[in-house]
């Protein structure tokens, strides 16, 4: 008889992602909805998706040779390096990160960020593979849940105020001498 599966696995082969998989998936990767880009050990883009041009908001010839420290948020910039820094020596194969990146119109975006070290067959790494979503809604919620939380804190201690209770403190006689916060 056949083997099991043998007539899905038939089918799957003579699937047209198939094709798209011998091209190397440059098809999947320029139609993916995440940003995918490539950058060498230097810092620099040397591919990247629509996707990642839409993310920043940048057509694909501005993209490419874009240092990633240019666009990275000033203050994302030195943890950003020391996550790259601890990939290229080894340290870790892949890491994962929420940072902000500069569109082109100046404006910030918030992203949540995979990034993979490639290396050639000795093991030299020659750059990274990155994957990015926008992290806007996740990001902007938090901000929102904190203020909330913050402005919570504040008008609980601030009702307490008008509440505070005195005790006297009498010396052996009886006579208040103080007062103390109860």
């Amino acid at each position: 008889g056949a083997a099991p599966g043998g007539e899905a696995r038939a089918r799957a082969l003579a699937s047209p992602l198939v094709a798209m998989e011998q091209d190397g998936y440059r098809s999947v990767v320029r139609q993916a909805s995440v940003a995918l880009f490539l950058v060498e050990a230097e810092g620099f883009i040397v591919a990247a998706n629509p996707a990642t041009c839409r993310l920043l908001g940048r057509s694909e010839q501005d993209v490419i040779g874009l240092a990633i420290a240019d666009i990275t948020h000033p203050d994302d910039v030195v943890e950003s390096r020391s996550c790259l820094s601890a990939a290229l020596t080894g340290q870790v194969e892949s890491y994962r990160m929420l940072k902000r990146y500069l569109r082109g119109d100046g404006s910030s975006v918030a992203v949540d960020i995979t990034v993979s070290v490639l290396r050639r067959e000795d093991g030299v790494p020659i750059g990274f593979m990155a994957a990015a979503v926008d992290d806007t809604e996740r990001a902007t919620a938090q901000a929102h849940a904190l203020a909330s939380a913050s402005l919570l804190r504040i008008t609980v201690d601030s009702s307490l105020d008008p509440w505070v209770y005195l005790v006297a403190v009498r010396d052996q006689s009886g006579r208040i001498v103080n007062f103390v916060y109860a």
